[in-house]
């Protein structure tokens, strides 16, 4: 019957299944949804017939090209490979009690726009860039200046007052970057150091990429987190490697007073937890979760939909960005806009959800005009300034 309505029909609904289906799929309803997704549109209800509504699927599905859900999205339907069977998502209000929606066991949330555009810091006419905050982000070691200079310019593009790159007299600072300023250090002389940030006011610094693995850059990461001038550190890359080595400093992180965000990929991850990547992977809100509450660290666990997690143990899935963001460099970048949302204003858990779904769009505005494979990092800081102006626009 199905196959004969195809003919006459381009629209299918999916009520086949509900939130409540899990496990083998059984007949008919393989055949069915077989001759569902041969329909030109596929509008599901609630959740499309095959996925599990707590993550999973069944060994086949609809793939929907709309879904519409009732009340909340489902936690299994916001991330990959399920969201690719969900289409277009629409959430249909059913007039749930407000005390429920409120309720502080639910969370697990999903970042959308209208979230976002609350959490920039506010902007005033008089002012000037010290109202907006002074950064620090240590120097990449020699052949690695790109990574730091890419998250100082976006640092700058996130609003951030000044930025200053610190490095010793060996490192690579480069000069293409007019608005970075720059301060050298003789190697070790961390008393040099503490001494300019205390004059400067600096007290947020950038941490981790180009930082090398060696006993130097080991130095350097163990005297940042235990001084008393820096009270915000954000750790990426290489930093987070050293401390997947070093159970010593991340027993300083778990009884350090200050305010940190870590922002690790898939694998950092793994390696910081001592787990298999595809455990990561699979479970990574879990994962995210169990890090930013054991260490009381902010985490923006990267993939191609990203997972925020808090202290307290909310949950953020971004699903922002696209294939342009899948190149070397784009963490750089999600690096400086969060720290540069940070030290201008906004708190650490807005500074991490803002600076990740920007980060998204602009891979997103990017792609829109030349596609997805050529983008590199320059090109998405080129994007920022745009994605700002739409956000922050009255509409």
């Amino acid at each position: 019957i199905l196959k004969g309505m195809m003919i006459r029909f381009n629209v299918a609904v999916d009520a086949l299944l509900g939130v409540g289906f899990h496990g083998k799929m059984r007949s008919p309803f393989l055949s069915v949804i077989h001759t569902i997704n041969g329909f030109k549109e596929i509008i599901a209800v609630d959740i499309p017939s095959g996925l599990y509504a707590q993550g999973g699927m069944a060994e086949y599905a609809v793939k929907a090209t709309h879904t519409v859900t009732f009340g909340l999205p489902k936690s299994g339907m916001v991330d990959f490979p399920e969201l690719e069977f969900i289409g277009e998502l629409h959430v249909a209000h059913i007039n749930l009690p407000r005390e429920l929606l409120k309720n502080p066991a639910l969370k697990n949330n999903l970042l959308l726009r209208e979230n976002v555009k609350r959490m920039f810091p506010v902007r005033k006419r008089n002012s000037h860039k010290g109202d907006y905050g002074h950064l620090a982000i240590i120097q990449a070691q020699n052949g690695m200046a790109g990574a730091t200079q890419s998250a100082g310019l976006s640092a700058l593009r996130a609003g951030a007052g000044l930025v200053t790159m610190i490095g010793d007299d060996h490192s690579s600072l480069s000069q293409n970057a007019s608005a970075l300023m720059r301060f050298y250090f003789e190697n070790g002389n961390f008393n040099m150091v503490d001494k300019f940030l205390t004059e400067r006011k600096i007290t947020t610094l950038v941490i981790g990429p180009g930082l090398g693995i060696s006993g130097e850059g080991i130095n350097v990461l163990k005297h940042f987190i235990t001084n008393s001038v820096i009270k915000r550190l954000l750790l990426d890359a290489d930093a987070l490697n050293i401390l997947s080595k070093h159970s010593d400093l991340t027993d300083l992180i778990k009884s350090s007073d200050k305010e940190m965000i870590f922002t690790p990929h898939i694998k950092e991850m793994a390696r910081l937890m001592h787990r298999d990547v595809k455990d990561i992977k699979i479970f990574k809100a879990d994962a995210a979760r169990d890090f930013a509450a054991k260490y009381g660290v902010y985490v923006v666990l990267k993939d191609a939909v990203t997972v925020i997690a808090t202290p307290d143990g909310e949950i953020w899935y971004d699903q922002s960005g696209n294939d342009s963001l899948a190149k070397g460099g784009s963490g750089d970048v999600l690096a400086g806009l969060i720290a540069g949302l940070w030290v201008s204003g906004a708190s650490a858990k807005d500074a991490a959800l803002a600076g990740s779904y920007v980060l998204g769009k602009a891979g997103e505005a990017y792609a829109a005009q030349f596609g997805t494979r050529s983008a590199l990092s320059d090109d998405i800081i080129g994007q920022i300034p745009s994605v700002f102006a739409d956000l922050e626009s009255i509409h």
